[in-house]
């Protein structure tokens, strides 16, 4: 018997589509493939016959973690994935499922602070151009396959010092510690406040070695 196999992703009506199409695919290219349970010992004739990029299933298979994980339903794409997609997977994969942080590019020049006598104070003594670790919290919006959201996160701020303080503007303007020494932050995103105050209970210099310590998306791709 047989049988003429294609595929495309593009049609999926979700993401466990995909992978189950995916799946079935490389199946057949093995010779594993089944029908009604029993094994059907293809055997492929064209030359021309790929098997899916198994990385490209793993991504898939995180996609899929992290829309059971937040409870969502994500839209298929109709067109390739780009890079930055791919980090920002990467980077919900390993806040949420992995529960690592990730190391970002962003740079951060200020930071809001309630500047009252005592805290100037400290922010001017702090202009001796010593190093120092900034966290605060935020809501990242995220798009993603269709769907929009505000997660919870922690943001630390390494190698900044404070250059200057703005009274009328209420912040702390940040710079480089130096040219070799250049500012990095860290993030940490979760599903709701719950999981991101349970994290904060963790000693706080372990939870700032972690920090400093994480990897960007693309080192763990």
């Amino acid at each position: 018997m047989t049988m003429n196999v294609s595929y495309s992703i593009f049609k999926a009506k979700n993401i466990r589509d995909i992978i189950e199409t995916i799946s079935i695919y490389n199946a057949f290219l093995d010779g594993n493939a089944t029908l009604l349970g029993k094994p059907l010992n293809s055997i492929v004739n064209s030359n021309n016959a790929k098997r899916y990029d198994e990385s490209s299933l793993k991504f898939w298979k995180k996609v899929l973690e992290i829309e059971k994980f937040l409870g969502v339903e994500f839209i298929p794409p109709q067109d390739s994935v780009d890079s930055e997609t791919i980090c920002i997977v990467e980077q919900l994969y390993q806040n949420l499922i992995k529960k690592n942080p990730i190391r970002s590019n962003q740079i951060v020049n200020s930071v809001n602070i309630e500047l009252n006598e005592e805290n100037l104070k400290q922010a001017q003594s702090d202009q001796i151009k010593s190093p120092l670790y900034f966290e605060f919290e935020i809501f990242s919006s995220i798009e993603l396959f269709g769907i929009k959201t505000k997660l919870p996160s922690i943001i630390g701020i390494f190698n900044a010092i404070i250059s200057d303080y703005d009274i009328s503007g209420q912040k702390l303007i940040l710079e480089d510690e130096s040219q070799e020494r250049t500012q990095y932050t860290t993030i940490m995103t979760f599903k709701n406040e719950n999981d991101l105050h349970s994290f904060k209970t963790k000693d706080h210099n372990e939870r700032i070695s972690l920090f400093h310590d994480a990897k960007r998306p693309t080192d763990y791709l």
